[in-house]
């Protein structure tokens, strides 16, 4: 009984993280306008560094994350590693 429980332990458990994924979108965003800019994402970077150094100048570093995932469809704010990021324009903001 109890190898049972167990199995239906693990079962569930590594469908939970099937499910979850890692929060890396795999949509493709738009073609940048010729405003915004593409950068390429380092090893070790993170999106708040990125947002901190692209934001506008007074921007709130939040904001500029929410704003780069949603012009990238990010789902959540994991990146890798050569990924490519479109940096929008924040002039009009």
């Amino acid at each position: 009984m109890r190898y049972a429980a167990a199995m239906l332990f693990i079962v569930l458990v590594s469908a939970g993280f099937m499910i979850m994924g890692t929060g890396a979108s795999e949509r493709v965003p738009a073609e940048p306008a010729p405003a915004e800019s593409v950068i390429v994402v380092d090893a070790g970077e993170t999106l708040w560094e990125i947002a901190a150094a692209a934001k506008a100048k007074g921007m709130d570093t939040r904001r500029a994350v929410y704003e780069i995932r949603k012009r990238n469809g990010l789902d959540g704010s994991v990146i890798q590693t050569g990924q490519q990021l479109v940096i929008p324009d924040w002039s009009s903001r």
